[in-house]
């Protein structure tokens, strides 16, 4: 059904709801420039392409420069790991080296490491944790000295400072504290009696109460919050929840801060956040999300950074939260089950775009009409 013929059964004859829907039809058929122009909308195969990109590419890096870059193990790895719980394919012989250098580069921490060390110890052990309740419990043994490092550090209130400040990535003590809440619950998860509990109650009491306020914010309070959480959501989770998605932009990106333009980082933390406190993805903010994922993805696989405050400007940190947010959320039922709202008319499996631009505009029709019927 064509866009002229969907807005002819709506029965609105007003022009500027066509020019509406044919707006929103064009941005959802069209690319960016130096995006696939064959576009495959199917959620499952984006971020598949996305991981063997990401692993790729962090082991490139990590080949060139030698080091252990904090995020750059870090984040691949808990895409890796929430990948292959959702029945992606892992090359785990990418994993393991991230992995092994990750490790290794914080056993050698000295006790009185600076910030920007610790910041290598809570990505290390939030990457971890993903990696023992994903693919495998080979570093277990690991959480007890994690531990320990982390609760020597925890602030008086409950918090954790962030380790250093670089924008998007480095930014807020949410998310340092969330890493180690993180850490912290899977080493009691790995050793039962572990004596962390006093300080998992006071950083849980912490992220309850301190209000978010970047996208980054948002969605590490939720998962800070979730972690080895079981049934009802926790308090705090449902209030993040809608308050993460007040911030969704008209283009179903998340910003990575209110006022700015979406970009892949932002968007693909927000929505595992989102599936960690239970919002479905039929929800609309997830199809947006995911649509705008899906269209912004490049050729090659990644995802380039745009509309962000970092000062070094990489594919990176976009890429591996797209990978977050598409292999944390769509197992291959969820994809099914996001799939089946716009199915209609067209080849299977694929995206109608007059459903989309049917689905997304309802409450523009909506309110257009409202004012037409109150003018």
């Amino acid at each position: 059904m064509s866009v002229a013929g969907v807005t002819h059964r709506i029965g609105c004859g007003a022009g500027a709801l066509r020019g509406v829907l044919v707006t929103l039809a064009l941005l959802f058929a069209c690319p960016a420039p130096g995006v696939a122009q064959e576009a495959d909308p199917a959620p499952r195969k984006a971020g598949q392409r996305g991981l063997d990109y990401l692993l790729t590419s962090a082991n490139e890096w990590q080949k060139r420069h030698r080091c252990y870059g904090c995020h750059v193990q870090g984040v691949a790895i808990m895409g890796a790991a929430l990948s292959k719980h959702n029945d992606y394919k892992v090359d785990l012989a990418k994993v393991e080296p991230l992995t092994s250098n990750m490790v290794s580069a914080v056993q050698g921490y000295p006790p009185g490491m600076d910030g920007h060390l610790f910041a290598g110890v809570y990505y290390a052990g939030i990457a971890l944790a993903f990696y023992n309740r994903y693919i495998s419990d080979a570093h277990k043994g690991l959480f007890r000295s994690l531990a320990k490092t982390i609760i020597d550090r925890q602030q008086p209130d409950g918090h954790w400072a962030e380790g250093r400040i670089e924008p998007p990535v480095d930014q807020g003590a949410i998310k340092s504290t969330a890493s180690c809440l993180v850490t912290l619950l899977e080493a009691r998860h790995v050793e039962s009696g572990a004596p962390v509990d006093p300080a998992v109650s006071r950083a849980i009491e912490w992220l309850k109460k301190e209000p978010p306020a970047t996208t980054q914010d948002h969605s590490y309070k939720i998962i800070g919050l979730s972690w080895r959480q079981e049934g009802k959501a926790p308090e705090g989770v449902d209030a993040a929840a809608k308050s993460l998605l007040t911030l969704q932009n008209a283009d179903g990106g998340w910003p990575e801060e209110r006022g700015m333009g979406s970009n892949a980082y932002a968007t693909g933390m927000a929505l595992y956040a989102l599936k960690e406190a239970s919002v479905p993805v039929t929800d609309p903010g997830m199809v947006r999300g995911t649509l705008f994922l899906l269209r912004t993805q490049r050729s090659e696989g990644e995802w380039e950074l745009m509309n962000s405050r970092a000062r070094r400007p990489s594919s990176f940190p976009s890429t591996m939260y797209a990978v977050v947010g598409l292999g944390g959320v769509f197992d291959p039922d969820s994809e099914r089950e996001f799939l089946s709202l716009f199915r209609g008319g067209g080849k299977k499996g694929r995206i109608s775009v007059a459903s989309v631009v049917v689905y997304l505009a309802f409450p523009i029709i909506v309110l257009l009409a409202l004012r037409k019927v109150r003018g």
